[in-house]
């Protein structure tokens, strides 16, 4: 799993550029389930090389889906997790990859990024290695929409927890964002359907506005009709300011202001949402997540088993053991 995070991440960093047309969890995540399962394939190094070669050439994700609400960002998960596996599986039998399949003049770099190889950020793939741990530089998700939403929604529940207004003196809120993130279209006011809403800030805000809190039963296609309305009264814009603090991987800063109907102001910025590693979520706050996500498929006692079990995980020799193995 560490190796797959890894190799994952400094790929994801090395085509950081293309992030506005194709989407990291096909293309990056592709190499990262190959490296995972090299590892447990017991890969040689010329095996090794030859999956991530192959991975590459598998690699793919694009970001249009976005324009329909549809759901073929699902595909990328799987496919990535799919042809990682093949990747290894097949270099195991013999299967040789492309060697250079970051730096070759045909290579993901000049085919993703669309800029000469020269140019390429080589050395990220390789700064650190074995010595820093991506892993360990991870965001976790609190809610189930884009990362890129996640500063603006802690930014209104701070400004509603805090202050205690009556959400219906609200008149408009205005949200900064950096160019990446507007460029994603989280901007979308009048997004097609629930899968949709998940990309879409005034979805968000209006969510919770009206219900007060973000989980996965509040994305639904009846309350993105129900939020027209209020997404109406949301405006998502371009901040070149922002621009500047959103140059790390995973920083997707942004300010929420609020007119209420007397002209008065609340503003709140953040820059480290909650879940971000600068910003951790506590143990408890995952177990909960899990337990929400889990409740209604796997019976709560074995929700209770496994938590515990995750909990104990560094201790076990086998891992098995995690799912009731003897």
């Amino acid at each position: 799993m560490i190796a797959g995070y890894e190799i994952c991440i400094r790929v994801a960093q090395f085509l950081l550029p293309s992030y506005y047309y194709f989407h990291n969890t096909g293309t990056a995540g592709t190499f990262g389930a190959a490296a995972a399962c090299g590892k447990l394939l017991d890969l040689d190094v010329n095996q090794f090389v030859n999956a991530i070669g192959n991975a590459g050439t598998m690699a793919a994700g694009l970001w249009q889906f976005l324009e329909d609400g549809a759901l073929s960002k699902s595909i990328h998960a799987g496919n990535a997790a799919k042809n990682g596996l093949i990747s290894a599986e097949l270099s195991k039998r013999g299967m040789t990859g492309a060697i250079k399949i970051f730096e070759g003049e045909k290579g993901i770099c000049r085919a993703i990024n669309r800029v000469d190889v020269k140019d390429c950020n080589l050395e990220i793939l390789i700064e650190n290695l074995g010595k820093k741990y991506k892993i360990a530089e991870v965001s976790v998700k609190p809610y189930p929409s884009c990362a890129g939403t996640h500063a603006a929604i802690d930014a209104i529940f701070y400004l509603l927890n805090d202050t205690n207004i009556d959400t219906s003196l609200i008149s408009k809120i205005e949200v900064e964002v950096p160019k990446r993130m507007y460029d994603l279209g989280l901007w979308n006011k009048t997004p097609k359907n629930a899968y949709a809403a998940k990309f879409s800030i005034p979805f968000c805000i209006a969510a919770i506005l009206k219900f007060g809190k973000l989980g996965v039963a509040e994305f639904s296609d009846e309350n993105v009709k129900e939020l027209a309305d209020t997404m109406n009264k949301v405006d998502v814009i371009h901040s070149p300011e922002l621009d500047k603090e959103a140059v790390e991987v995973g920083s997707y800063p942004s300010v929420v202001k609020l007119t209420l109907t007397d002209s008065s102001t609340l503003e709140c910025k953040v820059t480290y949402p909650k879940g971000h590693e600068k910003n951790p979520m506590l143990e408890r706050d995952i177990q909960k997540k899990f337990e929400e996500n889990a409740k209604g498929l796997i019976p709560e006692d074995t929700i209770r088993r496994l938590i515990s079990s995750i909990s104990r995980l560094e201790r076990f020799e086998d891992v098995s053991l995690l799912f009731g193995g003897e």
